[in-house]
């Protein structure tokens, strides 16, 4: 829809243009008002939206073509179209100048009129898209380059961990986000801030965070003076850099330049770090292993001492030599502990410690003990947990690991673990789940004379429902519907056993819409009919 203004000084030709208008097919004009000269007319647009002005040129007090010099100043989007008795050049010249949409003649020609007036109509609608899309695309334009370090971020992880993998891909987003990446040798620089959550411990969400910003600013600064060093911020508490040579350059010995200069910067304010550094691959493709490796000789700072640079051939080589996917052991961990029962951990530590497993010799059973354990804390983190309230002092899981002398030794110490961990956060999930059951059990209480459903609880709790009628069966045993009916049920027996409640009205009540569906609800529940529960527990004098 259009709107458009008349402004004519004489009523008779108001109400004639008005008639016109209004007869017209084929097109979306609205007259919002009729103005008698231009003074009205800029009056009645500062207060009213206006598309199109269809304006007489001789009026009193402002005439149309002021009226249009005063328009193009202060309202550019409206168009302007002059009607007049005179066919002069002159006017048309200068409607010319002021930018006019159209100029059609008195009397008015209603083909000449709708022609004029569609014309308009599709100078407003492509000038309307043009700006519209000019606007977005320059928002959009400047959204990106504010983000442009949160994209480099996001690029740099996703080189690391994989998800960015086609090569040519990798060189074109590079070369946009300013980071130059050659195809020569790469290495990693993996950073984990020792004791990080001892440190934090007493620091609220806020000092956290600010600490964690401080950290990788220091890093972020450290790594200008190293040129092709690129840093990623994994977590809180872990950051790597991307270090980038070319064939010439002493790649190894750049990452360990890097290493020492980070930990030598840290140790000026108090904080020991730990830097592992992973070998180097001439692939881009091949990056996402560099990670894996770099987390994988990290797990070894407990053996060979935090604050120190950490590399491959640091491994004692019995370890080295294994092959033990950290992360697909952490996957195994986590579902045992959060969702596993004891016979699951059993089958999984029978099968770690089967006779013909490669990690048969000594080193190979502790260094797999080591992985397991490791994965443990790391799923115990997830959940704010740790081992020490199941072994009091955590040096004992340790003591531990370095005192079994069997293989059965190192499997009842590794089950003992996993089992008690279960134990530990089933306690916690029992606890979470018991106050969800009590909110659920709560709002049907409140609210059973309603028809409320799973998908309504959920809605008010933020839960998924599938979630919700997991976490109930699994504390109740029975369903959220089930339990739902039962209040319901226990409601309509006292109902029923007051005569004046008619059976369809205990219905309606309870939030039923059939009265014979509540009647097979009531008897699954009762073994009775609502009429047969009447009589058995109404006395009859």
């Amino acid at each position: 829809m259009y709107n458009l203004l008349i402004v004519e000084d004489f009523k008779v030709d108001r109400q004639n243009l008005r008639s016109i208008l209004n007869s017209l097919e084929g097109i979306d004009i609205n007259i919002v008002g009729e103005c008698k000269n231009g003074r009205e007319a800029l009056e009645f647009i500062g207060e009213n939206s206006v598309d199109i002005i269809l304006s007489d040129i001789e009026m009193p007090y402002m005439n149309g073509l002021e009226l249009a010099q005063n328009v193009n100043v202060k309202y550019p989007n409206i168009k302007i179209i002059f009607c007049s008795l005179y066919d002069e050049f002159e006017y048309a010249r200068k409607a010319l100048y002021l930018n006019i949409s159209g100029y059609i003649l008195k009397p008015f020609d209603k083909d000449e009129l709708l022609k004029c007036l569609k014309d308009v109509i599709e100078q407003i609608n492509t000038e309307s898209g043009f700006r519209k899309e000019h606007k977005e695309y320059q928002e959009l334009k400047k959204v990106l380059e504010d983000n442009k370090p949160q994209l480099l971020d996001s690029f740099m992880r996703g080189i690391i961990y994989g998800t960015i993998a086609d090569e040519q891909d990798i060189l074109d987003k590079s070369e946009y986000l300013g980071v130059r990446l050659s195809k020569d040798l790469f290495a990693l620089v993996y950073i984990e801030i020792d004791d990080y959550e001892k440190i934090t411990n007493n620091k609220t969400v806020e000092q956290k965070q600010l600490f964690s910003i401080k950290l990788y600013e220091r890093v972020k600064e450290t790594s200008k003076k190293f040129e092709g060093s690129y840093i990623i911020s994994i977590d809180d508490s872990h950051f790597a850099y991307l270090v980038n040579c070319s064939l010439d350059d002493d790649i190894y010995g750049k990452c360990t330049e890097l290493a020492i200069e980070l930990i030598n910067e840290f140790k000026l304010s108090g904080v020991s770090i730990t830097i592992s550094i992973s070998d180097a691959c001439n692939n881009i493709r091949d990056i996402k292993t560099l990670l894996q490796q770099c987390t994988y000789i990290m797990r070894y700072k407990f053996i060979l001492g935090n604050g120190k640079v950490l590399k491959s051939q640091d491994i004692p080589s019995g370890i080295q030599s294994l092959d033990i996917d950290l992360n697909s052991i952490n996957v195994d961990i986590k579902f045992l502990l959060n969702s596993g029962s004891r016979e699951d951990i059993q089958k999984y530590v029978s099968n770690i410690f089967k006779s013909d497993s490669q990690m048969i010799n000594k080193e190979g059973i502790r260094s797999i003990c080591l992985s397991i354990t490791l994965c443990v804390i790391f799923v115990l983190n997830e959940n704010n947990e740790s081992l020490n309230p199941l072994f009091n002092d955590i040096n004992l899981v340790w003591k531990g690991l370095l005192k079994f002398e069997t293989i059965t030794d190192a499997r009842n110490w590794i089950e003992n673990i996993l089992v008690l961990a279960n134990e530990q956060l089933s306690r916690k999930a029992s606890g979470k789940y018991r106050l969800i059951v009590e909110e659920i059990e709560k709002i049907i209480k409140d609210n059973y004379m309603k028809p409320i459903s799973v998908e309504t609880i959920a809605d008010e709790l933020h839960y998924s429902p599938n979630y919700l009628s997991y976490v109930f069966k699994k504390e109740t045993g029975e369903t959220i519907t089930d339990y739902m009916s039962k209040i319901k049920m226990e409601k309509a027996k006292e109902m029923l056993l007051d005569i004046r409640n008619k059976i369809y009205n205990v219905s309606e009540a309870l939030g039923y819409s059939n009265s014979a569906y509540f009647c097979s609800v009531f008897k699954k529940f009762t073994s009775m009919t609502p009429n047969e529960y009447r009589e058995r527990n109404i006395s009859t004098d």
